[in-house]
């Protein structure tokens, strides 16, 4: 029995250590397949990288080879890696009023905010962050360690306020005068540490005062400065501002390697879905419409309920005309579903959309 419980801690550990790499974490390949969002990634991926032969090859659910495995494997890399920093950066931009205060340090995303505004500028990025990530990673060099630079500059902030707090409490210092004088600080320093030494001074002991008097003032200043942390608080928000900044500009240049599609939607208050459109769809709707005989099916259904009763005594122009309408029809059969993939599934390259072609093509 102990013996085994050393043994389930050990195995539990180990477990975490495997969680934690990268063939451990999710999203699992499979689950990139099945997620309308991660299979836009992949899809961008692949299309920048030219893999049409594997992108079709995943839609129509053939045979894999070990190399496909392998190049597929660095794809999940990096779907993980834009999902991670993606999360990073919204961690830091959880409201329009922090999106505000990128804007103000960063002029090239202050243009994106001065068109958007800072709530639909939010939006955007809660939804297509890790996309924009993922087809532009080159414009997010050293973007963790901004991060984790924002990250431990906003732990010294915490550290500050409890040091202040700690002496503040252990002298017996209402915390209403340090709040006043940080609150006015902001404002006027020199008129705020003048009222923190008066208040100071009102809150001493009478013993306190005495010696105070005695060391002309300079027992209370000793309480001034360890409650005036003010230019260490100024360095940390500095260094956050900078960084902020500096992750301001990432992000604009990454939008705008993307071009204004999504920047013209937004200004014109057409929200883009959310993928809703998988790699797993895909297949289902190949093996759907992926053979003459469905096709065909719905092709007399089509024509029934247009009421085409003799399709050899209809001339080119109707013809044409038909055709685009089936073919729109298929596609509106499917109309909940939208992303970048869905587009060219069904697009004249795409595997459908050329399977639907080459049987029009026939009629």
């Amino acid at each position: 029995m102990i013996i085994e419980r050393f043994r389930q801690e050990k195995e539990r550990q180990q477990r975490e250590v495997y969680k934690q790499s990268p063939e451990g974490a999710s999203p699992t390949f499979k689950e990139i397949l099945d997620h309308p969002v991660y299979s836009d990634m992949l899809n961008a991926l692949l299309e920048n990288d030219g893999q049409n032969y594997l992108r079709e090859k995943l839609v129509k659910r053939e045979e894999l080879t070990q190399d496909d495995f392998e190049k597929l494997y660095q794809y999940r890399i990096k779907i993980k890696e834009a999902l991670d920093r993606s999360k990073e950066v919204l961690d830091i931009l959880n409201s329009p009023e922090r999106i505000e205060l990128m804007a103000s340090c960063s002029p090239e995303f202050a243009k994106i905010v001065g068109v958007l505004g800072a709530e639909e500028t939010l939006d955007l990025l809660k939804r297509y962050m890790a996309l924009i990530y993922v087809k532009n990673p080159e414009s997010f060099n050293d973007l963790s360690s901004k991060i984790e630079t924002i990250t431990q500059a906003e732990q010294q902030l915490q550290s500050l306020e409890q040091q202040i707090r700690d002496f503040a409490e252990a002298h017996k210092i209402p915390s209403n005068i340090i709040e006043r004088f940080y609150q006015l600080s902001a404002q006027n320093r020199t008129v705020a540490e003048q009222s923190l030494i008066t208040d100071i001074r009102k809150n001493l002991s009478f013993i306190g005062k005495i010696r105070d008097f005695i060391n002309r003032g300079e027992f209370s200043y000793e309480y001034f400065k360890s409650l005036n942390k003010i230019d260490e608080i100024e360095e940390q928000l500095n260094t956050i501002n900078q960084n902020l900044g500096e992750i301001g500009n990432m992000i604009a240049e990454a939008i705008e390697s993307s071009g204004t599609d999504l920047l013209s939607k937004y200004l014109y208050g057409r929200r883009i879905e959310i993928p809703s459109f998988s790699f797993k769809n895909a297949g289902e709707l190949i093996e759907i419409y992926g053979s003459d005989e469905e096709l065909e099916r719905e092709w007399q259904e089509y024509l029934e309920d247009q009421e085409v009763t003799d399709w050899e005594q209809i001339d080119d122009e109707e013809r044409a005309t038909i055709k685009n309408g089936f073919k729109k029809h298929l596609s509106r059969k499917n109309q909940e579903k939208f992303g970048k993939l869905f587009d060219w599934f069904f697009g004249n390259n795409g595997p459908l959309g050329r399977f639907v072609n080459s049987f029009l093509n026939s009629k």
